[in-house]
């Protein structure tokens, strides 16, 4: 437990150091660059360029401060745990991993970090040692390495330019390099978990709720979307933007969509972290990489507490997470308090963290950036968000609690503190550094019924919840249709699962060790057998040869005499 308190505390004071750093980086406009010189490889420069500016620096401050609220959360969670040490320096890994993603300019030292991530998230997801935790970390970790292979490509076709440093090449927008932002927007996609690839995400919620509210709600899955914030001038142009739009209004409905039928706490609030990420690839692919940077930032805080306060009640109640049965939270006031203040943000509420971002971002999408059928899903999607946070609120904090009967659902005040911490960030984070971020206030001329529109998803989010809790006329509809469509997340569950592995065990079986075995190994096995037995003919009577090759010879001179 010492362990975890110690770094806890150094995690903290790196925080305060990086904060205060990124905020004088952005108020003096200064970008520290370090490139140190490790050789040539051919024509390239292998070079490791870390560079320090306020976009990076403040976003690596954030991923300080959850990973020590979450450190620091763990000495309760993680009491009596066999392999705590083990757990702390994976923490520590990954922050690690996530520092080389973060601060790097260079795509191979990218790379590294990158795949860091990608094998501390699955020695995480199977920390608990069971066939859910193993098939989880499989599809996590099989997923995210397509990520890798759209990085690897970049890296390929960067290797003409000789040097893999993308700064010096991203404000040069030509075809060569429209194709190195096509591989990292595939390594984004992977890593944000946009849809196709959304299943992964739902299912990492099998790591420890510590783990889920640092690895899979705020940093791991937000770095694809910072990946894609540093390669903006790319996804700024032509068809880019357009396709990042479409992605993203999908994901976000199809995330919203999928929560309502969910009976699972974590897979919930995994979620709507999706949602929000779809949200994120819609802003950026407006244009607006600085509200999305923004709105990253903010989400990463209220989303880790939401993952606190969900874990609070799932230590409570002994591990069960089927949300049905949760209640009871009225009696651990800090906790309720918490568990509100991560619902209303998320919703939009005003003047808490989420509602600076999300405000001016409702206000330039619906004030004509997108056409009619993307502002109609968007809202769709943003009502879907009030819905099922109404939900996990309602259940949370009202619901009959018949899981504990017999459990005291107070526990330490570790757990406590990391959630008020986080509690208070979640209310001043947002306005204090919109102050930084807009120095000049931004004024977005829109007429007054998009300004409410705002309120009106808010409101129309709590008449959904209404009419899902309270109202059923739809149940043979819902038994028939939405729930099966629902609850298996649009089929995709299967682009990642068993039916992937059938289909590539039906090619090995026919291919590998079918009818390529007949025609390849034992053709040229079949044919070396035979031309063995002449050649060793020919190095048996080497002697006769040469004489019967020197009679050929003169029969050959006295024909030509």
């Amino acid at each position: 437990m010492n362990v975890l308190v110690v770094w806890s505390s150094i995690l903290f004071f790196l925080f305060v150091f990086l904060f205060v750093g990124g905020l004088y980086l952005l108020i003096v406009d200064v970008c520290w660059i370090v490139e140190y010189n490790l050789g040539k490889l051919i024509c390239s420069d292998l070079d490791f360029v870390v560079v320090f500016d306020w976009v990076s620096v403040l976003f690596m401050s954030l991923v300080l401060l959850i990973s020590c609220c979450v450190l620091f959360y763990s000495v309760e969670y993680m009491k009596g745990d066999l392999y705590l040490f083990r757990f702390c320096f994976l923490v520590l890994l990954f922050v690690f991993s996530m520092g080389m993603v973060i601060f790097s300019s260079n795509l191979v030292s990218i790379l590294i970090g990158w795949d860091g991530l990608g094998l501390v998230s699955y020695a995480l997801v199977i920390y608990y040692y069971n066939v859910r935790s193993l098939n989880a970390g499989v599809i996590t970790v099989l997923s995210n390495r397509i990520g890798d292979i759209g990085l690897l490509m970049a890296i390929v076709w960067m290797f003409g330019f000789g040097n893999w440093n993308f700064i010096i090449y991203v404000d040069c927008f030509d075809y060569n390099v429209g194709w190195v932002g096509l591989f990292v927007l595939l390594a984004g996609m992977t890593s944000s978990a946009q849809f196709p690839f959304s299943s992964w995400l739902p299912a990492a919620m099998a790591a420890p709720t510590p783990v889920s509210a640092l690895v899979h709600s705020s940093t791991l899955v937000t770095a694809g979307v910072y990946l894609l914030i540093r390669f903006w001038v790319l996804f700024n142009f032509n068809w880019f933007g357009w396709f990042l739009i479409s992605i993203g209004v999908i994901t976000m409905f199809m995330a919203g969509y999928c929560s309502l039928w969910e009976m699972d706490m974590s897979s919930v609030v995994a979620l709507s972290t999706l949602s929000q990420l779809g949200f994120m690839m819609v802003i950026l692919g407006c244009g607006c990489w600085w509200m999305a940077y923004f709105h990253l930032l903010t989400h990463a805080l209220f989303k880790s507490l939401l993952f606190l306060c969900v874990g609070y009640m799932i230590h409570g109640y002994l591990g069960e997470q089927d949300f049905r049965g949760f209640g009871g939270l009225v009696g651990s006031p800090i906790v309720m308090s918490g568990m509100n203040l991560s619902l209303l943000a998320l919703m939009g509420f005003p003047f808490l963290a989420g509602f600076y971002s999300s405000d001016m971002i409702i206000e330039m999408v619906f004030g004509g950036v997108c056409g009619s059928i993307v502002v109609i899903m968007i809202g769709f999607g943003l009502g879907m968000t009030v819905l099922f946070s109404f939900r996990i609120g309602f259940f949370g904090i009202w619901g009959e609690g018949f899981y504990n009967v017999g459990v005291d659902i107070v526990s330490g005040s570790a757990m406590e503190f990391s959630i008020v911490v986080l509690s208070l960030f979640s209310i001043f984070f947002g306005s204090f550094l919109g102050w930084f971020l807009f120095g000049v206030p931004v004024v977005v001329w829109v007429d007054l019924y998009i300004k409410v529109l705002g309120l009106f998803f808010i409101v129309f989010g709590f008449f959904l919840s209404w009419l899902f809790f309270f109202v059923n006329f739809w149940c043979y509809f819902y038994w028939c249709f939405v729930d099966f469509f629902g609850g298996l997340m649009w089929f995709l569950v299967g682009l990642s699962g068993n039916n992937i592995s059938r289909v590539v065990d039906e090619f090995y079986s026919d291919y590998e060790v079918g009818w390529s075995e007949v025609v390849g190994v034992y053709s040229i096995s079949g044919m070396i057998k035979l031309v063995v037995p002449f050649f060793e003919l020919l190095s048996n009577n080497v002697l006769n040869l040469y004489m019967l090759s020197m009679l050929v010879w003169f029969v050959f001179i006295y024909c030509l005499v």
